[in-house]
C-alpha cells in the first residue's frame, strides 16, 4: 500500500450505500479490482470477471432451528446457488434480486403450503422475519414498514397492472419516517376468480385494508398506471361515505377515451416478462383481461373533494412501435383526462417513459410527497 493511500472498509462502503438506496439495491458483496477485463473490441468482457463472494455478507449468522425454518434455508441456498444460509440473512444481501425473488416465493409457497407473494420477500427481507409475521394473515394488505408509527399518516399503495405492491419498495422505503407505507397487492394476479368491475375492485381493496386498519384523514392514497385507476374509484366510494380529507397521487395514470381504447385494445397483451417463474407469468397473463376490463372503466363519478397529483411522464418510446401511437396521444393530453373526473388537479411533468417511471423518478417523486401538507397546497392553487 502506497503512503497516504486511503482503505475503506467494506461495511463502510455498504453502510454509506444503504443510506441513499433502498435496501434491495445495496450489493450484496464488493469485488476489489485492479482494471477490468476487455474484450478485443474494448468492450467490458463479463464473462472473465469474478464471481462474487457472498459468504463475507452474511453477519451474525444463525442458524435454522426448526423443521421449517431449515426447509425454507434449503430453497434460498438452492436458489441463490450458496453453501450456507441464516434465518436472518438478508434475502438481498446474499445475491438476491427481483427474479430470484419470484422463485423463491413460488418454492416458499409450494413447502409452507401458504400462499407467498414476491411482495411478501422484498418487504420481510429474511427467513425468519417472513416465518414471524406471516403467522398473522394479512391477505392482500402488504405493509412495508417493521414498526407502525401513530404519529404518522399512512399511505396507501394500490398495485398497478401485471405485478404486485413490491413495485412501490423502493419508494416506500424513501417515505417510510414520513408516512406509514402500507401495500395493497394485486388482487388479480393471487386468486382465480378475477375481478374485472373496477367499483368491485375498489370495494374489495377497502374492505381488505379495513380489516387490518382504520381509515383516518387525509387519506393518502398512490398508485401507478392502473393503480392509479383503482385510486381514483376507492376516492369516489370514500367520498359518498363522507370522507373529505384525501390526497390521490397518479403516476402517469391516464382515463381512456374513445381513441386511447381504440389504440390500446389492440396491444393490451403484448408484453414480455423475462426471465420470470413460468407460474408467476402464467399468473400475470391469466389477469390480463380482467386488468384490460379495468382499465377501460369509467371513474363511477366525479369527485368533488379529492386532491390529485399527476405525476406525468413525457417521454416517447420510439423503440416499441405498437404503444408509440398511444404514448403519443396522451402526450398532447395535459392531465391524462384527470380533469374529466375532477377540477382539483395538479400535475408535474417528468423526463421519464410509462414503463420507468419509478426507477427512475421515484427520489423527486418522494421529495415532493415529504413536504409535510405540499399535496394539499399544490392542488389547491391550481
Amino acid at each position: 500500500m502506497d503512503q497516504g493511500e486511503v482503505v475503506l472498509e467494506e461495511s463502510l462502503i455498504l453502510e454509506e450505500l444503504g443510506a441513499v438506496l433502498p435496501e434491495y439495491m445495496v450489493p450484496g458483496a464488493l469485488v476489489v479490482m485492479d482494471s477490468f477485463p476487455l474484450t478485443i473490441n474494448g468492450k467490458l468482457d463479463k464473462r472473465s470477471l469474478p464471481d462474487p463472494d457472498f459468504s463475507g455478507s452474511m453477519e451474525a449468522y444463525m442458524a435454522p432451528r426448526t423443521e421449517l425454518e431449515i426447509a425454507v434455508c434449503n430453497i434460498w441456498k438452492e436458489v441463490l446457488g450458496l453453501d450456507r444460509v441464516g434465518v436472518t440473512d438478508n434475502f438481498f444481501r446474499i445475491g438476491g434480486n427481483s427474479i430470484l425473488a419470484i422463485q423463491v416465493a413460488h418454492l416458499m409457497s409450494k413447502a409452507l403450503k401458504f400462499d407467498i407473494k414476491v411482495s411478501d420477500i422484498f418487504r420481510l427481507k429474511s427467513i425468519i422475519g417472513t416465518l414471524e409475521v406471516l403467522k398473522e394473515d394479512f391477505g392482500l394488505v402488504k405493509p412495508y414498514y417493521l414498526t407502525y408509527n401513530y404519529e404518522l399518516d399512512d399511505m396507501i399503495f394500490i398495485s398497478p397492472s401485471r405485478s404486485g405492491s413490491e413495485v412501490y419498495q423502493n419508494l416506500a422505503e424513501m417515505l417510510g419516517t414520513k408516512y406509514n407505507c402500507i401495500g395493497i397487492d394485486n388482487y388479480n394476479i393471487h386468486y382465480k376468480d378475477k375481478i374485472s368491475s373496477l367499483n368491485k375492485l375498489a370495494n374489495y381493496y377497502i374492505l381488505e385494508y379495513e380489516q387490518k386498519y382504520t381509515l383516518k384523514e387525509p387519506i393518502n392514497l398512490l398508485g401507478w398506471s392502473l393503480g392509479g385507476h383503482i385510486s381514483l374509484e376507492i376516492a369516489v366510494i370514500l367520498e359518498g361515505r363522507g370522507y373529505k380529507n384525501i390526497n390521490i397521487i397518479l403516476l402517469d395514470t391516464f382515463l381512456r377515451d374513445k381513441k386511447m381504447l381504440s389504440l390500446s385494445n389492440k396491444n393490451y397483451k403484448d408484453f414480455e416478462i423475462k426471465e420470470s417463474k413460468k407460474v408467476y407469468v402464467e399468473n400475470v397473463i391469466a389477469a390480463l383481461d380482467a386488468e384490460n376490463e379495468l382499465a377501460n372503466s369509467s371513474i363511477t363519478d366525479q369527485l368533488k373533494y379529492s386532491n390529485i397529483l399527476l405525476f406525468k411522464a413525457m417521454l416517447i418510446n420510439i423503440n416499441n412501435k405498437k404503444s408509440k401511437l398511444f404514448d403519443e396521444y396522451c402526450k398532447t393530453l395535459d392531465t391524462n383526462n384527470i380533469n374529466l373526473i375532477s377540477d382539483n388537479v395538479q400535475v408535474i411533468n417528468l423526463e421519464c417513459y410509462h414503463e420507468n417511471i419509478l426507477e427512475t423518478n421515484s427520489l423527486t417523486i418522494n421529495n415532493y410527497l415529504s413536504a409535510k401538507n405540499k399535496i394539499i397546497t399544490l392542488t389547491l392553487n391550481v
